[in-house]
């Protein structure tokens, strides 16, 4: 994960290269016919998805690998979420906007909002919600114990409900999965 000051050394070992944090940022999706145009702060939405689409027709029509593409996007995904990772708790840091008013600047709106809300309950001297809760940790960990022995079982076979003592049949348990592939950067 590269960190604020990694970026920072990156810009400098950029500088003795030409470019410009600018450069850096446009060209990361450069996929040789098709490249992030350096006018993306003022698009909007649907000219973002039309710039995104001609990248897939390109790729469509043979003009760009398949693979190389997925690993530009899977890089670019990268780039995008450390530096947003980065940016973020220095612009939490900052007044931009109040509650009600929105900023509307380069085809995007900001608005002050509440993320992540969480409701905190320790303090709450409720005996029902701890009774709840151990309630639901007990069903919980059952649960997932009871899943893990489903998924031994390969044919039909006979079980007990531990509740009611009855015996009754139990089929093995369907497994499933989307085929695709795994892409790791490697440093």
């Amino acid at each position: 994960m590269i960190k604020t000051k990694d970026l920072a050394a990156q810009q400098l070992e950029a500088d003795s290269y030409g470019e410009t944090a600018p450069d850096i940022l446009y060209n990361v999706v450069k996929t040789g016919v098709v490249t992030i145009p350096k006018g993306i702060l003022d698009m909007g939405k649907k000219e973002i998805i039309a710039h995104a689409r001609d990248i897939y027709n390109a790729m469509m029509d043979g003009s760009l690998d398949p693979i190389e593409t997925m690993i530009i996007i899977k890089k670019g995904i990268t780039f995008f979420e450390s530096l947003d990772e980065n940016v973020r708790p220095v612009i939490y840091g900052k007044t931009i906007v109040n509650r009600g008013e929105v900023l509307k600047l380069h085809n995007a709106e900001i608005e002050a909002s509440d993320l992540g809300v969480k409701w905190l309950y320790d303090g709450c001297n409720s005996p029902e919600l701890e009774r709840l809760q151990e309630d639901v940790k007990k069903a919980t960990e059952a649960l997932k114990q009871h899943q893990i022995a489903l998924q031994t079982i390969t044919t039909k076979t006979k079980m007990v409900d531990t509740a009611t003592g009855e015996e009754y049949e139990a089929f093995p348990a369907v497994r499933t999965a989307t085929a695709g592939y795994k892409i790791s950067i490697k440093n």
